[in-house]
């Protein structure tokens, strides 16, 4: 049964409910004229049968209104979401520029400059070697050379020299 649901349009089986209560009192004002039901009991049917009428075009107009709203909202929010995007990669590349500006002046060769990023992102030695296709002794050599050059002394102050202008 929930798969059943699950497929409706809520919208469509709304108003489907709405229309069956109208319709079965529209049944019943034609055989209560052929039976020879009182005006006033016809008059009170046919007031139900309007109400339910009404009831079906003020949901409809309901429910078109919302639905128009989320669709605004849903074009604003993607469009916030891409003004935010853009933001983040401009900052993004407004840091990697300043790091690479950065090893420029300390003049890291690329190979230092490499293994200076994957620092940066917090590698283990190892990891830097295997990421690279080169011996840990390499790595560590490199380290040295990195940490000579810009004058910081070990991963904690080259990280944080880069982190401190960002927080």
């Amino acid at each position: 049964m929930g798969e059943f649901f699950s497929r409706i349009d809520e919208k469509k089986f709304v108003l489907l409910i709405l229309f069956i209560a109208p319709t079965l009192t529209l049944f019943d004002v034609f055989a209560d004229l052929k039976e020879g039901v009182s005006l006033s009991h016809i008059i009170v049917e046919i007031g139900i049968v309007t109400s339910g009428v009404l009831a079906i075009v003020m949901v409809a107009l309901l429910l078109r209104t919302k639905s128009e709203i989320l669709k605004s909202s849903l074009v604003e929010t993607k469009e916030e979401l891409n003004k935010v995007s853009l933001d983040i990669k401009e900052i993004k590349e407004g840091i990697h520029n300043r790091v690479v500006k950065d090893m420029q002046e300390w003049s890291l060769t690329i190979a230092e400059q490499d293994v200076a990023f994957l620092l940066l992102k917090g590698m283990s030695t190892k990891d830097m070697a295997l990421t690279r296709g080169s011996a840990e002794k390499t790595v560590r050599h490199q380290l040295s050379s990195i940490y000579q050059k810009s004058k910081l002394s070990n991963k904690g102050e080259f990280q944080a020299y880069f982190l401190e202008d960002i927080f």
